[in-house]
């Protein structure tokens, strides 16, 4: 298991000083994409679970008090992602392209949902579940293209990086 460096931390503040600006910026057909959801789900992958589930609380709960009305909303969908990042990286490592994309897809598409059930009453999500459903999609997609970007990219580093040569005799 690896520890969360200072980079991650800095990064971090960064992205929860600056989404919702960054969300406007690269908005797509009125789709804003959670930098900071992405980032903290991509991070997650190969650490330890004490430290992730802190690093979340704090990030949730300082994101809830800025921006959010429902103040635990954040720390919810953070948990979720987490859970589900401890069970994805069971199957798969953080380099494979295929299923982090597929999975980038899928909790991005059940986030969205979740934010819609957690935002608006239940009678307006019911109302409006084509959009909402439009929405996670779009989002999903979005998003996947990002979890592909970031272990395409990855898998490069990985399959350059240079490893000792051992021998029986020792290394080399």
């Amino acid at each position: 298991m690896y520890k969360y460096n200072l980079f991650h931390y800095i990064t971090i503040a960064i992205l929860i000083a600056f989404q919702p600006f960054l969300s406007e910026w690269f908005m797509i057909n009125n789709i804003k994409i959670d930098f900071l959801l992405i980032f903290i789900i991509i991070t997650s992958f190969n650490k330890g679970k004490k430290d992730s589930f802190i690093l979340i609380l704090i990030t949730g709960l300082i994101y809830g008090l800025l921006y959010s009305n429902f103040f635990s909303q954040y720390i919810i969908i953070l948990l979720i992602s987490l859970v589900s990042v401890w069970n994805i990286s069971k199957i798969a490592k953080i380099e494979s392209v295929v299923y982090i994309t597929i999975y980038g897809v899928l909790i991005l598409f059940i986030t969205s949902f979740i934010k819609a059930f957690l935002e608006l009453p239940i009678n307006e999500v019911l109302k409006n579940i084509t959009y909402i459903s439009h929405i996670a999609l779009y989002n999903g997609i979005y998003g996947g293209i990002i979890f592909m970007i970031v272990s395409l990219t990855l898998l490069i580093v990985s399959l350059f990086r240079v490893n000792k040569v051992q021998t029986r005799r020792g290394n080399f």
